[in-house]
């Protein structure tokens, strides 16, 4: 691994890491967007499924030990590593729409996982916890208190997925553009 793998990861990492504690602080455990599962995509996307799963695994590790979620940090950590790996075949993708309905369905597995791994961790029968890990999402179950707390996560995580990879290209666009200029002044 090059040196700028590393920095890429340890900048992702940390960033999704802190403003998954910022998001805390500010608006306590209530979930609206999954940040770090964004930044795994992202650098899936641009970078490669190792590149991604290792931003998974340790801005989840980093950010659940901050936040004290315990056995959630291995599960967390191990299905965002996981599902970052097909993310580096969709760079083929060009239409948006399509990526966001990729993304979508992405986080919705996210989420049924990491739920029915915990829920099978803590002694519930694996049917019944597939069950409370899909209707969850929907409505508030095993203590939840939100409704459609899944399809708003997934949404907001979709969305941000897109904005960010579109911020990228445009970005990086404008970079290269301005790079052959100053290499065609050069001649």
């Amino acid at each position: 691994m090059n040196a700028r793998k590393i920095a890429v990861i340890s900048i992702f990492s940390s960033l999704a890491a802190a403003l998954r504690i910022f998001k805390h602080m500010v608006f306590g455990s209530f979930q609206f967007i999954n940040i770090p599962l964004s930044f795994v995509f992202l650098t899936s996307y641009f970078f490669g499924g190792i590149t991604g799963t290792l931003v998974g695994f340790l801005s989840f590790a980093v950010s659940d030990a901050l936040l004290g979620f315990g056995l959630w940090t291995i599960t967390n950590s191990a299905i965002s590593g996981l599902l970052s790996l097909p993310i580096s075949l969709l760079k083929k993708v060009k239409s948006k729409t399509l990526l966001f309905v990729m993304f979508y369905i992405l986080t919705f597995i996210y989420d049924i996982l990491s739920s029915l791994i915990l829920y099978v961790i803590l002694g519930i029968p694996l049917r019944t916890a597939l069950a409370f890990s899909v209707i969850g999402l929907f409505l508030p179950i095993q203590g939840g208190y939100m409704i459609g707390v899944g399809p708003i996560t997934e949404f907001s995580t979709a969305l941000l997925t897109i904005l960010l990879i579109y911020s990228v290209e445009r970005r990086l666009a404008s970079y290269q553009m301005n790079l052959s200029k100053d290499f065609l002044r050069e001649r």
